[in-house]
């Protein structure tokens, strides 16, 4: 079923369902619906679909809302197989107060505003949010799981998190979570556990690339230190494996690290040796020291599957000298297959884990270009006849790594480009012209 605005009517968008105390189970599967907002008694129907005091079930519903894709108050939540997203600030599904809630294998793309959550649940007495992949929220205080308000028992388990400006996992306002076998990439923060009352058991997670692993902290003056207990946890390329400050307890046990080691009599800092983390295949190699730790028991075991793609790629890198030091750089990114490609999500980043994020709900078309700039104002203004020109872009993305890689949204491997082992790369790139083509030239 599909359910969008009108095209003959001019509307933008349309209103929302609303569930609204049923006396029985309400059941959605096979649902698609595009550009919803809400009902005129916004107050009490906040999103898209709102649920309030009902038994639901979401299966296979993708929700494409132009403003809060899902909310419900109290009642019992399940949604699986589904797809949320928003342009705007807000969770894309907030549970409050549900006697169960579960959000499985679901596909939750981020944006760049901020206080944008993935999932948020508040006041939940028994929930399950697993297997789902979580990506893209590059906005200021958003995270790919909010839980508060005293929420119990919850489990998190199996999920992919890639891309966070701010954490994978949030517990706070004296709740209780278990935290286990799940990926954090590229996140500020893997998992955040902030004031009196908030604990988290951890376990058997990856943390790669992101800047602390597990933090422990009072956030609001006065309200205390959280606690968390960390075992069999893998810490690769992360600066801050794990953090407490003086209010606040964190245990670390059977981890490994490779930048420091965790603090623990138990823990070691080596190099995990994982198979290939340029393809994101953070499988363990034969000889991985981890095999030393507790019987090889650490790091989260999500299965691999190969998902090199080839149809988008860095066609070309050019290098202006601009004096003082200073050049203007250009990448380009070209769209090598036969079907248009939406880059909402897409990543180019160098082996040093410098990246930018590609903005949202560009598509690249068959065969076209988007420039990549450092400069961008001044490029637009000596060429305001070109409409692909993104940006601004870190010079030091491509100063300070030997290899760009360039990522789709679930971190896919499409490109790689060589920097300096590459024959026309000087010692210093900003003081000459340079020209690299790469793929798709």
């Amino acid at each position: 079923v599909y359910i969008l605005p009108d095209p003959e009517s001019m509307a933008g968008e349309w209103g929302a369902l609303c569930i609204d105390h049923p006396q029985e189970p309400v059941i959605i599967k096979h649902l698609y619906l595009k550009k919803g907002s809400w009902n005129d008694d916004d107050y009490r129907f906040k999103a898209t679909i709102t649920a309030l005091d009902a038994k639901v079930e979401l299966d296979g519903v993708d929700v494409k809302s132009a403003y809060f894709p899902f909310y419900s108050e109290y009642g019992e939540v399940s949604i699986r197989n589904s797809r949320f997203t928003s342009p705007k600030t807000c969770d894309l599904i907030n549970i409050k107060y549900a006697r169960k809630a579960l959000v499985e294998n679901c596909d939750l793309p981020g944006n760049d505003y901020p206080d944008t959550d993935a999932v948020d649940y508040d006041g939940i007495s028994n929930g399950e949010i697993k297997n789902n992949t979580i990506y893209g929220f590059f906005g200021s205080n958003s995270d790919a799981i909010d839980i508060g308000e005293g929420s119990q028992n919850i489990l998190i388990e199996g999920n992919r998190i890639y891309n966070m400006t701010d954490k994978g996992v949030s517990i706070g306002q004296a709740s209780y979570a278990v935290i286990r076998n799940n990926l954090f990439f590229n996140c500020n923060m893997g998992v955040g556990i902030k004031d009196k009352g908030s604990h988290a058991d951890i376990d058997h997670n990856t943390f790669f690339a992101t800047r602390y692993g597990v933090a422990v902290y009072e956030k609001n003056y006065g309200r205390g230190g959280g606690e968390a207990k960390v075992s069999h946890c893998i810490f690769s390329r992360v600066k801050k494996p794990a953090y407490a400050d003086s209010l606040s307890k964190v245990k670390v046990s059977y981890s490994i690290g490779d930048l420091k080691k965790p603090k623990g009599k138990t823990n070691i800092k080596d190099n995990p040796a994982f198979a290939d983390p340029v393809e994101m295949d953070l499988t363990l190699s034969a000889g991985s020291p981890v095999y030393k730790i507790d019987n090889g028991n650490a790091g989260a075991s999500l299965p691999y599957k190969p998902k090199t793609r080839n149809d988008v790629a860095i066609a070309k890198l050019e290098m202006v000298p601009q004096g003082n030091n200073k050049a203007l750089v250009i990448i380009t990114v070209r769209n090598c297959s036969d079907k248009p490609v939406d880059m909402t999500g897409w990543t180019l980043r160098n082996n040093k884990f410098r990246f930018y994020a590609f903005p949202q709900h560009l598509i690249l078309r068959p065969g076209k270009e988007v420039l990549l700039v450092n400069y961008i104002d001044w490029y637009k203004k000596i060429h305001p006849e070109l409409d692909n020109i993104r940006g601004p872009l870190d010079l030091k993305l491509v100063l300070k790594g030997e290899e760009l890689f360039l990522y789709d949204r679930v971190m896919a491997l499409s490109s790689r480009f060589k920097l300096s082992t590459n024959p026309l790369w000087p010692e210093n790139p900003v003081k000459k012209h340079i020209v690299i083509s790469g793929d798709c030239p």
